[in-house]
């Protein structure tokens, strides 16, 4: 938790630190219902793990959340019916306390709770059934390449079928787990070799199904892919 001496001067210091001075320009997002060490402890506990040390300090600042973005004169910002790609458009980006984030948070878990109720659905991982698979992957010779169902989507992913990338398994964008519907692993990828040279097929299927039944969570074969179900519908 922030030190009770810190000021507004450490903060900017910090921030200062960590941005290339001239470059970008920084904004307050607001000093309105910023949490206290209770609430923060309150949403650990939902979420059923802690949160880094200076992300909390940052959550109960003064400052709210951070807006920052290279500066017009660096990024020039895109006109209208420009054509470019994606990663140009890329100037900035905004982070938010955890009050502003546990509100989201809330709102979805709402709409989810209530889809799976009016559809017929019931659980089957849970928090910590995910966080052991992401944490049983970390430790395999390469994170496999994955794609996620959003149980409020009507968009149905697809793993390309010769993969020769691998899978980021970061929490960050994986949590919250509750909305996943299930998910599919491709186990495998494919090594470019050369031109003239057939890719190389590297395959860690058995490395994967371990993990999942040493932590007991459920999974079906789809083909060289494993989908991890979520939730499923009753009578499925």
């Amino acid at each position: 938790m922030p030190n009770k001496k810190s000021n507004k001067k450490d903060y900017f210091y910090i921030i200062e630190k960590h941005i290339k001075s001239g470059d970008c320009q920084l904004n307050a997002c607001g000093k309105d219902n910023i949490p206290s060490e209770k609430d923060i402890k309150s949403f650990e506990k939902r979420i059923g793990y802690s949160l880094p040390n200076d992300f909390k300090d940052f959550s109960m600042t003064w400052l709210g959340g951070l807006y920052v973005a290279a500066k017009e004169e660096i990024w020039p910002r895109a006109k209208a019916y420009d054509v470019a790609p994606f990663w140009t458009f890329l100037y900035g980006g905004y982070m938010s306390s955890s009050e502003d984030y546990n509100i989201l948070l809330q709102k979805r878990k709402n709409a989810v709770e209530k889809y799976i109720g009016d559809n017929g659905f019931f659980s089957i991982m849970n928090n910590t059934k995910w966080i052991e698979l992401i944490n049983g992957i970390h430790c395999l010779e390469f994170p496999p390449a994955y794609c996620t169902k959003d149980i409020l989507s009507n968009k149905n992913p697809q793993i390309v079928p010769k993969p020769t990338y691998w899978g980021d398994w970061e929490l960050a964008l994986l949590y919250p787990f509750f909305g996943i519907e299930w998910m599919e692993i491709a186990p495998y990828y494919y090594k470019h070799k050369g031109n003239m040279v057939e890719d190389e097929f590297i395959d860690e299927t058995k490395e994967v199904l371990e993990i999942l039944d040493r932590n007991s969570i459920p999974y079906e074969l789809c083909g060289k892919n494993i989908r991890i179900y979520g939730y499923k519908k009753s009578g499925e």
